[in-house]
Order: C-alpha cells, then structure tokens, then sequence
C-alpha cells in the first residue's frame, strides 16, 4: 500500500513453519475488571489481594465448546501438533506449515514481507481470512495474520550518551544509593523483532558507568525464543537502565523475534503474553518495561481488546506493566490524531519521554520533550481514574 513501510516480496514458502495463535474467546470479562479494581484501589478493602495465576485463568476460562471446536477443525485439517499456550486454553499454539494455515484460513495467500528500513522480514497475509461460523464465533483473532508489526531502526545520540547514566538516573528520580532488598525482587524488559541482548555489552556499561554502585543483581535471565545475538541500541538501553537504576534487584531480558532459526513463524508480541499467563506466579517478574509500540489502529478493535484483556489478566495478579507512550509526537493520520498502541490501553502505564532541564539532574529538572506521544485512545473509554488529569489537561491545553 502506498505509503507502507513495508514491501511485498514474494509468496512465503508454502513449507514454511508457522506457529498459529488462536485466541479463544474468554468468559466474565466483567468479573475480571470488577477484581482487578479492587485489588488495584487504594481505598478498596480487597487492596493488594492479587489472585493467584490460576485464580485468573478459572476465572476467565473459555468455555469447553468453544476449545473443542477450535480443536476438531483443526484437526479436520490435519493439524494435530495443538498445545495449550495458557493453564486454561485461552490461548491455542498450533504448529503447522504455510500451505496448511492458508487452507485453515479460507484460502488465503502468505506473503513475505520486508521492512524498507530495517530490512526486517515477516510473513503476513494481505487479505482478511475466514473461518466457519462456529470456529469464528469462539475466537477472538488468529495471528500472525494481517497485522503488520512497528520496526524502529534506532540510532544513537551520542551527545546525551552522558546524561542519562545510573547515577545522575538516580538523583534525578531521587533514588540515591537505595537498592533491593527483598530476595524475591524481580523486573524484566521486553525486545521484539531482532533487538538482542549481549552479555559483554552490558558488562562494559557496568564497568563504564556503575563505579561505586550497585547495578542489578547479576547478569539477567533470558526468557523466550529470539535473546542473544547483534546488540539493538533499543534493547541495551533498556537492560542498562533498568539494572542501572535497580540495584540488587534480579532481571530479565524476555525477547521474541517473530522468527528465528529454531521456531516457526509467529506473532512475537502475542507470543510474549502467552508467554507471560503460563508462567508462575513464584517465576514471573512483577514488573515489566516495554519500549515496544505502534499506532493503535494497527490492531483491529476485537485483537486490540483481546490485548487489553491479557494486560488486565497481569494486573489482577499485581504485574505492573510500563509502556512508552511512543517517539512519534501528535501523529497525524487523514487529519486525525493517532493514538499510540499499547500505552493507549487503560490497563497499562504509559510512560512518556523528557528532556534536561536547568539544574539536571537535580530532582524535577526535567521537561517533556517534544517527540514524546500518547493520544486519547479511539478503541477504549476514558477510564474514571483519569477523568481528573484529563479535565485538568483540557481545561488549561493552549
């Protein structure tokens, strides 16, 4: 499509492994946003009584019907290779060929698809797919189908390389020489879409920038399918921040390519979700930070709101999730403002980006820099627990 940062290439390898998500539509949405308030309210008597992993997925559970004839039609198309990728089978992995999933998805036509800056690869459908209506009824999406993910190729400014280090991090957001002290203290960053991690990278920033403090609490786990190769800007510079701001605190480093030697083709920001609800509550980090976003709309509405369910599912079990709120300023799209996705989701915090200020990095010295985004969501209602900031921004807005 004009205008796309991507490019058509040609028809994926019909003998291409591919890893289907099937979103199987869940149940008392109600009752899971009713529970993650009350856990989540400070004046709520059910205040910090976060449900365990399983208590959220029995309270959601699909119901079996619609597992079942999610599984007999693939089955009926000779994927048999089904494995439930969360404890109660919201989410179905089927492992299968290119050929296969286009038959499975109304006869649909993969292609492969290169980003023009970043040279990355995907393979996508152009062209919406089917299923029969009973199938479609008891799902929510299928991916990696149409959606199309954001690719950044991030450059380095070299002339803020000194500014924003862990030590002036640390007196800017007064955070001074405390550090970690409870053993089961966990963070985690994630990287999607070829932005690795490297162990020597983040030694050498230790040792450039950590002299006479503590920066995290040895070198960080690796979770997922994509976590170690050529260093991304992106990426290191989540690693190094965090671990420099949080001493004495355990990391991860979870990283999904959508591809690689050992997996098939898959959806890596769904799969990282996946990922998270079927690891366990003693396992899973309490807090993650994602430099990942895109406009909103690059996810239909019912796959957008299917996210902001599995963000909701992490809140009730008290995983706090930080998004940036996006690098592209007030994006404007057909004259209209674009809101920027994930941050935009109510069940997330989007953090936004600033700049130094007189007296950096004295606390408060620091304004909001002008490429940073947000944007008042098109998909989701205003939630109360912003009415007052809204109302406050928009009456004093020049």
């Amino acid at each position: 499509a004009p205008g796309s940062p991507w490019t058509v290439r040609e028809r994926s390898p019909r003998d291409l492994p591919i890893d289907l998500l099937f979103a199987v539509k869940q149940t008392n949405l109600d009752a899971l946003h009713t529970r993650l308030m009350e856990v989540s309210t400070p004046s709520s008597s059910q205040y910090g009584q976060h449900l365990s992993n399983d208590a959220v997925h029995a309270l959601i559970a699909p119901s079996r019907g619609d597992v079942r004839s999610v599984l007999e039609y693939l089955a009926a198309h000779g994927v048999f290779n089904v494995t439930a990728a969360t404890p109660n089978s919201d989410i179905l992995r089927a492992t299968t060929t290119i050929e296969r999933a286009e038959s499975l998805l109304g006869g649909v036509r993969y292609m492969r698809l290169q980003h023009n800056t970043a040279g990355t690869t995907v393979h996508r459908i152009l062209e919406p797919y089917s299923l029969p209506t009973r199938v479609a009824q008891a799902l929510d999406f299928v991916a990696p189908t149409v959606h199309k993910p954001a690719v950044r190729r991030t450059t380095q400014n070299d002339t803020a390389s000194h500014r924003n280090v862990p030590k002036t991090l640390r007196e800017l957001y007064s955070v001074g020489d405390a550090v970690g002290k409870a053993s089961t203290n966990k963070q985690a960053v994630t990287a999607f879409l070829e932005q690795f991690y490297d162990k020597s990278s983040l030694k050498d920033y230790w040792s450039e920038y950590c002299s006479g403090i503590v920066c995290g609490d040895g070198l960080p786990q690796l979770v997922g399918d994509a976590t170690t190769g050529r260093p991304g800007v992106e990426s290191m510079l989540d690693i190094e921040s965090i671990t420099g701001v949080a001493g004495h605190v355990a990391s991860e480093f979870w990283g999904f390519s959508g591809r690689s030697a050992d997996n098939p083709e898959n959806e890596p920001f769904f799969k990282w979700l996946a990922q998270l609800s079927a690891t366990s509550d003693d396992a899973v980090p309490k807090i993650f930070s994602t430099s990942y976003g895109e406009d909103e709309g690059s996810w239909s509405k019912p796959a957008a709101t299917r996210l902001n369910v599995e963000f909701a599912k992490a809140g009730t079990r008290g995983i706090s999730l930080l998004f940036a709120s996006g690098d592209e300023g007030a994006n404007c799209k057909g004259s209209k403002f674009v809101a920027e996705g994930p941050g935009s989701s109510p069940y997330v915090t989007a953090v936004g980006g600033t700049t130094p200020a007189s007296g950096f990095p004295a606390p408060g010295s620091e304004v909001a820099v002008g490429l940073s985004s947000g944007g008042f969501s098109d998909y989701f209602a205003q939630p109360s627990w912003q009415m007052d900031a809204v109302t406050n921004y928009l009456s004093s807005a020049s």
